[in-house]
């Protein structure tokens, strides 16, 4: 295989087979490689971080287990003096092995290095990969992400997530809080990782609170279920990491410095989404559409434009409880015999509409 981008390295089985266990001839080869592709030692190391972020580290080997490996490939290559700028990367991806934290203050994938005064500091990876949003309007933001899932981010909180997730998988980034509808994909589950906690699902809804500093994080599930764990840079580190199964209306809650997660109940009632009532559903019976296009609005915080008169006698029945924003807004058009078109946060709908 032609190694040119960190993807490649991802999908190489070689690759992944060196990193979780111990082998001397994938040892031989990779020096090997290293030796041969001096120009590539960069990229080499940025997919061994890649890996650990994207990957998930099995919990039977450690952080040193994998620092150790890449030392002793480091030590085996001594053919040449290495220049100052690939030494320094030796020494990034040692530290992003023992240190590499599954956090969204990043925003991008990011490792850890040494800075100057002897403190861990971040260092982008491949910035120009990731989108990043932040939202600084005062009042939730609807992201339609790449896969369909759909992500209310609250004010002052950021998302950050790659373009493609078909390439990259279903991985997003949270500094603050959020409430996710995810599209089930049972082979490519869905990953949020925040500085304090990491919760992956194959397809639910679930609000993620983390915003660091002096609160509490906090993760609560509306429908199906979720893992929750610590992550590394909370005390979760790879061999002993805590993990906690949710299922609808359960809630676990990481005190702030500390790293024992606490499986509660949410409060009753209490709908997770501020913009709905407690008792609101979204299993519905004979509702008018102007009335679901109004609680969607309130809901994502969009606009819909509509003929009112034209819509007015067209009513759905369906049950969209566990479904993103997207699929939501087909079904409701299908069911109506509508058509829609987006712009922005701006939704227009277009149809015959409903005789009396």
């Amino acid at each position: 295989m032609n190694f040119e981008t960190i993807q490649d390295f991802l999908e190489c089985e070689r690759f992944s087979d060196w990193l979780k266990a111990s082998d001397p001839e994938l040892d031989r080869f990779w020096k090997d490689w290293l030796e041969a592709n001096d120009e590539k030692k960069e990229l080499f190391y940025n997919a061994v971080s890649a890996w650990l972020l994207i990957r998930e580290a099995p919990r039977s080997w450690s952080e040193e287990g994998v620092a150790a490996k890449l030392s002793a490939l480091k030590s085996a290559i001594r053919e040449k003096p290495e220049p100052r700028s690939l030494r320094r990367y030796w020494y990034y991806a040692a530290a992003a092995v023992a240190f590499l934290v599954l956090l969204s203050g990043i925003v991008k994938l990011g490792t850890y290095a040494l800075d100057e005064g002897g403190r861990y500091a971040v260092r982008e990876l491949f910035p120009e990969e990731w989108k990043s949003i932040e939202n600084t309007t005062g009042q939730p933001m609807l992201i339609n992400l790449p896969d369909g899932s759909s992500a209310l981010l609250s004010e002052k909180s950021r998302l950050s997530f790659h373009p493609d997730f078909a390439r990259h998988r279903r991985i997003v980034n949270l500094h603050g809080e959020a409430f996710f509808e995810v599209v089930k994909n049972a082979s490519d589950p869905f990953l949020v990782h925040t500085p304090t906690l990491t919760t992956k699902v194959l397809g639910t809804s679930f609000r993620v609170s983390s915003f660091g500093g002096e609160d509490d994080s906090k993760v609560t599930v509306m429908s199906g279920k979720v893992e929750v764990s610590v992550s590394p840079s909370a005390g979760g580190g790879f061999s002993r990491q805590q993990r906690i199964v949710l299922a609808r209306n359960e809630e676990v809650i990481l005190p702030r410095h500390q790293d024992q997660l606490l499986k509660s109940a949410p409060e009753e009632g209490k709908h997770p989404l501020p913009n709905l009532p407690d008792s609101y559903s979204f299993n519905l019976k004979f509702v008018p559409a102007p009335e679901i296009f109004a609680t969607l609005e309130k809901m994502y915080g969009v606009s819909i434009i509509y003929d009112a008169d034209r819509f007015r006698h067209c009513t759905l029945t369906a049950n969209l409880e566990d479904v993103p924003f997207l699929k939501k807004l087909e079904l409701v058009c299908a069911g109506i015999d509508a058509d829609y078109t987006i712009n922005g946060t701006v939704i227009r709908i277009s149809g015959a509409g409903c005789p009396p």
